[in-house]
């Protein structure tokens, strides 16, 4: 028997308030199905849409830490697109979460990646194939494995179940951002029925769509409700177009956002008569120049960076101004409480709180590690607020008390620590296409 995870809503103790969601009147909780638990019901905060309108401009966005968004749920951590991974991810200040979407013979959107059930769980054969009834059997897990390679969600009560998108839309506060990225074709079925369940619910403000199928981005987009991704090739062919036109910005997206790899393997193709010349490169399309090309024609246009698993990763796209980036590990890239310090960043943290209490000289930069401290009990804590859209959320810890320094030290020490280095030698080189006839391809 797999049973579900338990509600995301009770892990966060007595957050949400009890009190009914206007959109949802009357509907109640989710119903059991099968061997799943039901999930809560839909947190009454207003949507995060809503909630953080962008009021810098993108000159003024490059210090701000990009929103961490768990890249299906967190596939490093627990097995992908399940509600055990969305709960963690969560619970370890993760921003929102990035979902793969498909759709069953009967017209459920559930959350599955692979084209083959093989290929993560104890079955066989497309979701699309198959009813919900008949998925809900299957071990999402069977095929994950943890760091010590052992396959722990085989054993006896360990397995997961593959959740329904309206399990997950239950299930994560609205306060997190949702981004949903459709993996099946064709894309009327796809399509048309996630449109139905966000109808049903009222739930197109919670979530971005995105997908590498144009078709599919193309029906999307006919929605005036859906805030759809620009379409990949077009992103793609954007990036190529100034990387390889010698920086020239010859046109800006005016989609709702755009998405693409920080980092990307990919194919140089130079024709030949003789026949072709292939060069696999490792390319960073996105630099100063082509983030400030994008948001030509809207200073304010959301940029989501792909593929962000390392803190000079993470480094790297904060300068460059992300506003959100996907991450697989929400674990180890969110400093946890006992991380051991980051190394130094050029500001002393202890000097911040000597500062702070009165205790010492203090060093530039405590500001900025004061703002860190914000975002992360703002995540830890699930404020809707956040450091970049709006007031920051009240800071509790860095007032003093009559407890004294040292506990209120102790408190902060955590959040105080959650800067992250700057990569030596300034990060990754950006790579150079010069002299190059032809387009880029993806490996």
């Amino acid at each position: 028997m797999i049973s579900g995870a338990k509600s995301l809503q009770s892990s966060f103790g007595s957050w949400p308030p009890s009190r009914s969601h206007s959109s949802l009147a009357g509907t109640g909780t989710v119903a059991t199905a099968g061997t799943r638990e039901g999930a809560s019901r839909l947190s009454p905060y207003p949507h995060w849409w809503a909630q953080h309108v962008v009021h810098q401009v993108r000159s003024n966005a490059g210090s701000q830490q990009p929103r961490l968004i768990a890249h299906r749920g967190g596939t490093a951590d627990h097995p992908e697109n399940t509600l055990l991974a969305i709960e963690q991810s969560l619970k370890a200040g993760a921003d929102g979460v990035w979902l793969s979407v498909q759709v069953t013979r009967d017209g459920v959107p559930v959350l599955y990646r692979p084209k083959d059930l093989k290929d993560l769980t104890d079955g066989s054969g497309t979701t699309a194939d198959k009813t919900l009834g008949e998925l809900s059997g299957l071990n999402a897990g069977y095929h994950f494995t943890s760091e010590d390679g052992a396959y722990r969600h085989r054993q006896p009560g360990k397995a997961v179940g593959i959740p329904t998108l309206e399990e997950a839309l239950h299930a994560i506060p609205e306060n997190k951002q949702i981004y949903l990225d459709l993996k099946q074709t064709p894309a009327e079925h796809v399509v048309g029925a996630v449109s139905k369940l966000l109808d049903r619910h009222g739930a197109w403000n919670r979530v971005r769509l995105y997908s590498t199928d144009a078709e599919t981005t193309r029906l999307l987009a006919r929605e005036p409700k859906a805030q759809v991704a620009e379409s990949r090739d077009a992103t793609r062919q954007r990036l190529a177009e100034y990387a390889l036109g010698d920086g020239a910005c010859n046109s800006a997206p005016t989609e709702p956002w755009v998405g693409f790899e920080l980092t990307r393997k990919m194919t140089l193709n130079e024709q030949f008569t003789l026949g072709p010349g292939v060069s696999p490169v490792v390319a960073r399309l996105w630099t100063k120049g082509s983030v400030d090309c994008f948001t030509k024609a809207k200073p304010d246009l959301p940029i989501v960076m792909f593929g962000v698993n390392t803190r000079a990763d993470l480094d790297a796209a904060t300068r460059l101004g992300a506003h959100a980036v996907l991450i697989d590990s929400p674990e180890k890239i969110i400093p946890q409480p006992g991380d051991a310090a980051p190394a130094s960043t050029g500001v002393s943290n202890q000097g911040c709180l000597d500062k702070h209490y009165g205790t010492g000289s203090g060093a530039d930069g405590c500001a900025a590690l004061r703002a860190n401290a914000h975002r992360s009990l703002a995540r830890r804590h699930g404020s809707g607020q956040s450091h970049r859209y709006g007031q920051r959320a009240p800071l509790r810890s860095l007032t003093a008390s009559k407890r004294g320094p040292g506990l209120q030290r102790s408190r902060l020490r955590r959040p105080c620590l959650s800067g992250f280095p700057s990569p030596a030698g300034g990060g990754r080189r950006e790579v150079s296409f010069s002299g190059v006839s032809t387009g880029i391809r993806i490996s």
